[in-house]
């Protein structure tokens, strides 16, 4: 409570907690058939929702607390991440309420390596992965993160898998050099914008110094 600059009553229950008979917000007894992220966190849940779409976890405080701390701040979200992680499946316009989450990063000076310009719906889903080679190049993969479904039997795949080539453009924070573009093995030089076409069910495999 020292370190968030919050108060937190010894005497909470949970009630206090995200408001129903349990210490968490979904009953994932009562909701083990769920169909949809929106049905398994609304059925019978009894949360407060703060106004940018996340549920409360103590009702009676506040979202969120900054706290200065030396030459930094401790930030309590008070927030459960339950919908950030619905929001990331949903779509381009849902998943920008994960920014609640995200611009306190963002204000720390926290800047993505790469990242795709002006990236929405067509490229929505999309991850970077890189490895650094024996040689010293780094391997950078654009590739796409879809939902994956299941059952209580087991199995499932890859569900709403977008295909087919689109126009991207990588903007990399620093400049880099020599990059080439693996599967196609065509040199594309140095600096920090390079166009691209991006086949979405498969990898965009580029390497760099």
């Amino acid at each position: 409570d020292r370190l968030f600059g919050a108060q937190h009553s010894p005497d909470l229950t949970s009630a206090d907690v995200f408001g129903g008979k349990l210490w968490c917000e979904v009953d994932q007894d009562v909701n083990f058939g769920w169909k949809s992220y929106t049905e398994f966190l609304s059925n019978g849940n009894t949360c407060l929702k703060d106004p940018r779409g996340f549920h409360k976890a103590v009702r009676g405080m506040a979202t969120p607390s900054p706290n200065r701390v030396g030459a930094g701040t401790a930030l309590l979200l008070n927030l459960s991440p339950q919908w950030y992680n619905a929001y990331r499946v949903t779509g381009f316009e849902a998943a920008q309420h994960r920014e609640v989450f995200m611009k306190h990063l963002a204000a720390a000076g926290v800047r993505p390596r790469v990242q795709i310009e002006n990236a929405g719906e067509a490229t929505f889903g999309h991850e970077f992965t890189t490895f650094l080679r024996p040689d010293g190049r780094r391997v950078l993969f654009v590739c796409a993160n879809p939902e994956t479904v299941g059952t209580e039997l087991g199995g499932g795949n890859a569900a709403h898998l977008k295909t087919g080539a689109i126009p991207i453009t990588l903007k990399f924070a620093n400049p880099v050099r020599n990059v080439r573009d693996e599967r196609r093995s065509v040199i594309m030089g140095s600096g920090d914008r390079f166009s691209c076409s991006w086949i979405r069910n498969e990898a965009l495999v580029l390497s760099f110094d």
